[in-house]
């Protein structure tokens, strides 16, 4: 399938391994075209990946800092749902992701979706898990479905990821 001249491919939650998932989503849900969908999924995959960091404390983030749930609020400075595809009334949104960061330096992760099709709506959900490292205020989250990394920077209790044309902002509960 198509959205325009573009095709979805593999795109897994939040990072370039979840392009997977995207269009694993996406195939469960024929009518939804996978080309432009694939790139902006991708591309907020990525971003969502990279959302497991932050403290409070302007001194440098530690694993104890940064455990805890860190929730996805803003993509482009829009609140979610946010659309990932989208043709005539057809579309695949974005509706939530969740980062459960602990402080021995793994994490898992859950997103959630929702897609319209010819006025049916469904939801579908794409869970991942990993490890993380720190490097200053940056975190790097490896994931373990496909090896990808995700990048993200961490400020008090936000994490902001940029990537692909798209900014995603999590905060931690």
């Amino acid at each position: 399938m198509s959205f325009g001249n573009a095709s979805i491919g593999r795109v897994g939650i939040v990072h370039v391994g979840h392009t997977e998932a995207v269009t694993e989503v996406v195939g469960r849900h024929p009518t939804i075209p996978p080309e432009n969908a694939m790139r902006r999924i991708g591309a907020c995959l990525l971003l969502i990946a990279a959302a497991a960091c932050g403290g409070d404390s302007p001194t440098q983030p530690t694993p104890a800092s940064v455990a805890g749930v860190w929730n996805l609020q803003t993509v482009n400075g829009s609140g979610l749902p946010f659309i990932l595809a989208q043709l005539g009334s057809d579309k695949v949104e974005l509706t939530d992701d969740v980062l459960n960061v602990s402080e021995n330096g793994t994490f898992t992760q859950l997103t959630h979706f929702r897609i319209t099709q010819a006025g049916e709506v469904t939801t579908d959900s794409l869970p991942d898990a990993g490890t993380y490292a720190l490097n200053g205020t940056a975190v790097t989250f490896t994931f373990e479905s496909d090896g990808s990394t995700g990048t993200g920077s961490l400020s008090g209790n936000s994490l902001t990821v940029a990537a692909g044309g798209l900014a995603l902002i999590y905060k931690k509960q």
